[in-house]
């Protein structure tokens, strides 16, 4: 890690302060915090695939927490389509599979492409993912071209951002259980 981000991290954590707690227990977290950023450079500087493997260690669970939000975000872009949380969540946890299904081919091709020198697409098969997505919404909620579109945008912008947190949490979860 370059010094002018080490010393960033170092002054983040000195000035860190929970204001319900004490002064001891306060003390005590920023240690523990320091402690963890110090091993976590360590590991970075060392070995930086581990912080890869501890990433990958808590995805699946993320994803798992992911499937109600996006159950709840379709609930509240179709509103009114009549249909409960729970089919909605029938309906992300298929769309999810789908994604892991699609992800796993092409990481199989991908891996054939290195191992055999030629050229399957693995980068095109993941081009079927937003196209699946958009198919689903059309089928399930039979709307209009331009309707599912327009929620279909509004759904993956706000998918983007509830993942962007997630990947966020889940390098720091990472680095923090190391």
């Amino acid at each position: 890690m370059p010094a002018e981000t080490s010393s960033e991290i170092e002054s983040a954590i000195t000035e860190f302060e929970i204001g319900w707690l004490g002064k001891k227990d306060n003390a005590r977290l920023r240690d523990s915090l320091q402690a963890r950023a110090d091993k976590a450079q360590l590991t970075l500087q060392n070995d930086p695939g581990q912080i890869s493997d501890a990433f990958l260690d808590i995805a699946p669970g993320l994803m798992f927490l992911l499937l109600p939000l996006f159950a709840l975000l379709l609930k509240i872009v179709y509103l009114m389509s009549g249909r409960y949380y729970a089919e909605h969540l029938v309906l992300a946890v298929h769309n999810h599979s789908a994604l892991f299904a699609v992800v796993l081919f092409s990481e199989l091709l991908e891996w054939l492409e290195d191992s055999f020198s030629v050229f399957l697409g693995s980068s095109v098969v993941l081009a079927w993912i937003p196209l699946y997505m958009f198919i689903s919404l059309k089928k399930v909620f039979d709307e209009s071209l331009a309707m599912t579109a327009l929620k279909f945008s509004v759904l993956g912008s706000s998918y983007l951002v509830f993942f962007s947190f997630a990947f966020v949490f889940g390098w720091i979860a990472g680095i923090m259980t190391l």
